[in-house]
């Protein structure tokens, strides 16, 4: 809380990176793979709407491991981004996507493969 942080345990996988300290907001429903990065001002919610707890739990971004997060970045919804991927800074995901790709945009778009 005093570094406006609100990760819930257990929705990281191992090694995760802070780099900055600033406001990071991350669902309690959501799952993000071992070694990710993550940047300030970086928003990991739910569909929007009011559901059960039950169902909320699958309308939550599921993010691979090793994937990079950019500052701003805006991931909602029930989507899927693969490993290696890496997240544009004030990009907005509201689709999934394949793995080793690079993220940017509003809507966020693959501007080009992370090979």
């Amino acid at each position: 809380m005093k570094l406006s942080f609100s990760i819930p345990p257990l929705v990281f996988g191992p090694g995760l990176c802070i780099v900055h300290y600033g406001t990071i907001i991350v669902n309690p429903n959501s799952s993000i793979g071992a070694r990710c990065r993550i940047h300030a001002g970086v928003n990991i919610g739910g569909k929007a709407g009011f559901f059960s707890e039950e169902e909320a739990k699958s309308l939550c971004p599921r993010i691979g491991k090793n994937c990079y997060i950019g500052p701003g970045a805006k991931i909602f919804g029930p989507i899927s981004v693969g490993n290696h991927c890496f997240i544009g800074a004030n990009a907005v995901v509201t689709k999934s996507f394949p793995d080793l790709c690079v993220i940017a945009g509003v809507p966020a778009r693959v501007i080009r493969d992370a090979n």
